[in-house]
């Protein structure tokens, strides 16, 4: 019989991460614990979420997980192999399968967008960072390079960044803070013949993400999976612990943060 890892939250990390109702819904993998936790969640949105996380690591748990995490200027922690980010988007399942499916594309890009939309009251620089942290996985190692994108725009309804892949097409990523619709990420990759759409919903919703790709021959709809980010960053978390593996999410978050023009 397997043994369930335990998992311990703050507050805040709790109501961000959605962190009951995922341990609630992965009963054989994860407990709540008020001991000692294998897991520990931490919210990302205030400062020193890293001190946080290695004084966890240091006091005994086995991984940490970042809930939608901000930047900061301090380098990694020495334990940033085992730190996890659950962001919003780039978590969910759909953000790899899109990856795996842009890297089969045939013809040169033309054009790259994404649209990001979110309701009031969230962080435009922490869902800037899930935003390019999905945009980024999803193009590939060296399409977007450093200082790619300048800001265009930018207040409390959005913003708006501008650029260039490495190719030289064209590339737009917004962000519009509404009511009107629910959260959602949508990814669009134009090449000369093809195309790949990628539609990501909010994490709170039990609706699946979409991923559309256009050939020649016709479009296909690849599998999808219902499966939300926040359940897929402690399913992935658990995997690690199974199998011993060292998380890249760093690796990940320096790669998005430095597409933009600082």
């Amino acid at each position: 019989m397997n043994v369930p890892f335990t998992v311990g939250a703050d507050e805040a990390a709790r109501k961000s991460g959605a962190v009951d109702s995922v341990v609630a819904s992965l009963p054989v993998s994860l407990a709540h614990t008020i001991s000692q936790p294998d897991i520990v969640a931490i919210d990302g949105s205030g400062t020193a979420w890293m001190q946080k996380a290695q004084k966890a690591l240091d006091d005994g748990a086995r991984a940490a997980i970042i809930i939608s995490p901000t930047l900061e200027s301090d380098p990694a922690p020495k334990s940033s192999s085992r730190i996890l980010f659950d962001w919003a988007f780039a978590s969910n399942p759909a953000v790899q399968k899109a990856a795996e499916a842009a890297g089969r594309l045939v013809s040169p890009a033309v054009l790259l967008e994404s649209r990001l939309v979110v309701p009031p009251g969230v962080d435009l620089n922490q869902v800037l960072l899930d935003q390019l942290t999905a945009v980024t996985e999803i193009v590939g190692e060296g399409a977007l390079p450093a200082n790619s994108l300048r800001c265009i725009h930018a207040d409390d309804r959005g913003y708006q960044f501008a650029g260039k892949l490495a190719s030289g097409a064209p590339v737009t990523v917004s962000a519009v803070v509404t009511t009107a619709v629910g959260p959602n990420l949508r990814v669009r990759l134009l090449t000369v013949e093809e195309s790949l759409t990628a539609s990501i919903p909010g994490p709170d919703t039990a609706a699946p993400a979409e991923v559309y790709v256009t050939t020649p021959e016709g479009e296909v709809l690849l599998p999808m999976e219902y499966e939300s980010a926040h359940r897929s960053t402690w399913r992935r978390a658990t995997r690690k612990l199974s199998e011993g593996t060292d998380a890249q999410d760093f690796a990940r978050l320096t790669k998005a943060a430095s597409v933009v023009h600082a």
